[in-house]
């Protein structure tokens, strides 16, 4: 019941007969197939498996309501494969995409709500908005309900729906009602465009002991939306001491899902949250899991920043940590900076050499912003200071972590599995490449010679490939 076409112009069609896919997303030649040519196979077939239920039995009253089927397929597939693969590293990956796509969709001329009202043709529907904006809505459904109240959802949504065509606020319906929850306010996230900016303020009065959190949202105006209503916006939270120790929170000054995660509710455009018998100023944890597709906007300290780097127990903050120093960094060096602060070359080392950090979310801890998220950073473009940013950062690091580095692909070259078609072998293989293209920004190894011996070690690894 499967078709591969070399040229179709997507990448697969869940027909309920017969399942068309465009050919390099259903097969694969061992000998030239890259690892994300194995992961983005999975992915599709996933998907297209999952839109059985999410799409076909349970299919769309009409077009406007696209996203019920193709958000909510994307965040089944995702979750997928974060269960097969790394759920860490699987979030980062799709934060990844959202931000370089569907942000810069958001913030343009093409702006659309997640369930349009009007279009000129249907083709104009197949969006980032639609997919994965869609797919962050589901989640933040899972969110505020928790996994198993949101598996009840489902189970409610199926049950009502089974051979229906429905709309978005049936299916907001059916998870909510068996959570009593109200998602009348959090459906603004299907009518309203944009991606909401939240500000972070917060400060510390130690004759009360008492920490206070204030969160303000903004959402972009334009003639189609002069004047936007405040989003329902779930906050995954935690708050860390100055040792990078999770701080239990008591239920009077949090909300908890059904998963026992702390939430902050949102929901107007701006909020103080307070938390009372506070020893310290605590560091907080904010948007865990990327718990909203919102971008986020704190000035704090690079030592608190560093510290969530290090100790948060959520894999993704730590990670988005780590791109918010660098880019706090890069900007600096674009503005005139020569140096790279030592305390984040001390972190990088330690980094390194911790052996209980996985290799894949190693390798995204060493791996710097993308173009696409400087670029939303900055109100104007200068290429060549960029440029000499990044060569810069990446030398100063290679410097300073020589040892580290070389000592660690060493180790990664050594492993025995590096041709396994895996999850682990996957994270080495990325590790591996990340390790060495930092060593091959060494002063020495800039192609008139070869003195630190690093363009050898590439050579080695070029020609002793074995996929």
């Amino acid at each position: 019941m499967i078709v591969a076409i070399d040229d179709f112009n997507g990448g697969a069609m869940e027909n309920k007969g017969l399942n068309i896919f465009n050919s390099r997303l259903i097969m694969a030649d061992p000998t030239i197939a890259t690892d994300a040519d194995y992961r983005s196979i999975e992915s599709v077939v996933a998907h297209e498996y999952f839109h059985n239920w999410t799409g076909n039995r349970v299919t769309l009253r009409d077009w406007f309501q696209l996203s019920l089927k193709e958000g909510l397929t994307v965040f089944r597939d995702q979750e997928f494969s974060a269960d097969v693969g790394d759920r860490g590293l699987q979030r980062i990956e799709d934060v990844d995409s959202l931000r370089s796509r569907q942000f810069s969709e958001d913030a343009g001329p093409n702006a659309h709500p997640v369930r349009p009202e009007s279009c000129l043709s249907v083709d104009n529907f197949y969006t980032a908005t639609i997919y994965e904006k869609g797919a962050e809505l589901i989640r933040m459904m899972q969110i505020l309900t928790g996994r198993l109240g949101f598996r009840k959802g489902m189970d409610n949504y199926f049950n009502k729906f089974d051979g229906q065509a429905v709309t978005t606020d049936d299916f907001a319906q059916a998870i909510s009602e068996v959570n009593g929850l109200d998602f009348s306010q959090f459906k603004l996230w299907y009518q309203q465009f944009g991606t909401p900016k939240i500000e972070v303020l917060d400060e510390y009065d130690s004759t009360r002991e008492e920490y206070r959190l204030t969160l303000k949202q903004s959402i972009p105006k334009t003639e189609k939306q002069p004047e936007p209503r405040p989003f329902h916006i779930p906050v995954l939270l935690g708050l860390l001491d100055r040792q990078g120790k999770e701080i239990t929170l008591p239920a009077d000054e949090v909300s908890f899902n059904t998963d026992q995660e702390a939430v902050l509710h949102l929901k107007r455009m701006e909020e103080t949250f307070v938390f009372k018998n506070q020893k310290a100023k605590p560091i907080p944890s904010l948007f865990r899991e990327f718990s909203a597709p919102v971008e986020v906007l704190w000035e704090a300290p690079l030592e608190d920043l560093l510290v969530l780097m290090q100790k948060d127990r959520d894999g993704f903050n730590r990670r988005e940590m780590a791109q918010q120093i660098y880019l706090r960094v890069l900007n600096d060096l674009m503005r005139g900076a020569s140096k790279v602060p030592a305390s984040l070359l001390k972190v990088l080392k330690e980094v390194l050499q911790d052996q209980k950090i996985d290799a894949g979310f190693k390798a995204a801890l060493m791996t710097w912003p993308s173009d696409a998220m400087i670029l939303q950073t900055l109100k104007t473009l200068d290429v060549s200071a960029l440029r000499l940013a990044r060569e810069g950062f990446q030398t100063q690091v290679a410097v300073a972590c020589e040892s580290q580095l070389r000592a660690l692909y060493l180790d990664l070259h050594k492993e025995p599995f590096l041709t396994e078609i895996s999850t682990r072998a996957f994270g080495v293989r990325n590790l591996k490449a990340r390790v060495l293209a930092i060593l091959q920004s060494l002063p020495e190894s800039d192609g008139n010679g070869d003195s630190s011996g690093v363009l050898a070690l590439i050579e080695t690894q070029y020609y002793q490939s074995k996929i």
